[in-house]
C-alpha cells in the first residue's frame, strides 16, 4: 500500500492492451484480495464473515485505486471504440471476470459486508453507473459467453434449404457390395505384409543416402544429377 503496487499494476493492466500474461496476473491479485478473509490483528484468528473489519488492502483497492471507476471507464472506452469500427481491447475477457468477481464478493464472498459498504460509499453517479453496468452490460456479456454444449434445436434437412444436395451417383451393384463384404471378412495372413507392405530395400539408411549424394556430386552431371535424385 505504501508503494501503491496494486495501483501501478492496475494502471499497467489498461496501458498494455495486448499483454495477456500481465492481465492474468492482475486478475489473480484482485481475486485474492477480494477473497482474502479478515484476520484479527491481535491473535491472527479469522473473524466473522459479516464483520466490516479493517481490511486495509481491500479498502485501498476500491478507494485509492478506484477499481470500479476504472472498470467502468475501460468498458465504456471499449464500447465506443468498437462502435467506431475498432478492435476489441485484449483485456476485456479478464475485465469481465474481475467485474464478476466483485459482484460475487458483494453477494456471497468472505468480505461481502465490507464490499457492500465500499460500493455504497462510491459517488452517487459512479454507484448508479455500476448498478446499471452490472444489470445490463455485464449480464448481457455473461449470457453471450455462456455456450450450450448440447442443443435441442431442430436440425433442418437439405430439403428445407434453398439449395439442396443431389443424390450421389454411387453404384448400387450388388456384386460390388458382395465383393467388398468378402474383402472385409478376409483374415490377415502372414503374406499380407509381403503383398501390401514395403520391403526394406525401399528405404535407404541415412549413410546410404549421403553416399548416394556424394557419388552424384562426383559424376559428370554434378548438380543436375543431385537435383534429379532428390526429386525422385
Amino acid at each position: 500500500m505504501e508503494l501503491n503496487s496494486i495501483g501501478v499494476v492496475l494502471d499497467m493492466f489498461f496501458k498494455y492492451t495486448w499483454n495477456n500474461f500481465l492481465h492474468t496476473q492482475v486478475e489473480i491479485c484482485i481475486a485474492l484480495i477480494l477473497a482474502n478473509p479478515l484476520e484479527s490483528t491481535e491473535n491472527g484468528t479469522i473473524t466473522d464473515q459479516d464483520s466490516i473489519g479493517d481490511n486495509l488492502l481491500l479498502k485501498h483497492l476500491f478507494l485509492k485505486c478506484q477499481l470500479v471507476e476504472q472498470i467502468l471507464e475501460a468498458w465504456e472506452m471499449n464500447e465506443k471504440k468498437q462502435a467506431e469500427g475498432g478492435r476489441r481491447h485484449g483485456y476485456m475477457g479478464h475485465l469481465t471476470r474481475i467485474a464478476n468477481c466483485i459482484v460475487h464478493s458483494t453477494d456471497t464472498g468472505p468480505n461481502s459486508a465490507l464490499v457492500q459498504q465500499l460500493i455504497k460509499e462510491l459517488p452517487d453517479d459512479v454507484r448508479e453507473r455500476w448498478e446499471t453496468f452490472c444489470t445490463n452490460f455485464l449480464g448481457e456479456t455473461n449470457k453471450r459467453n455462456t455456450v450450450d454444449l448440447v442443443t435441442t434445436c431442430h436440425i433442418h434437412s437439405s430439403s428445407d434449404d434453398e439449395i439442396g444436395f443431389k443424390e450421389t451417383g454411387f453404384s448400387q451393384d450388388s456384386s460390388l457390395q458382395q465383393a467388398f463384404s468378402d474383402y472385409q471378412m478376409q483374415q490377415m495372413t502372414s503374406n499380407f505384409i509381403d503383398q501390401f507392405g514395403f520391403s526394406n530395400e525401399k528405404f535407404a539408411d541415412q549413410d546410404d543416402i549421403g553416399k548416394t549424394c556424394t557419388d552424384h556430386r562426383r559424376s559428370d552431371g554434378g548438380l543436375k544429377n543431385l537435383i534429379v535424385t532428390a526429386e525422385s
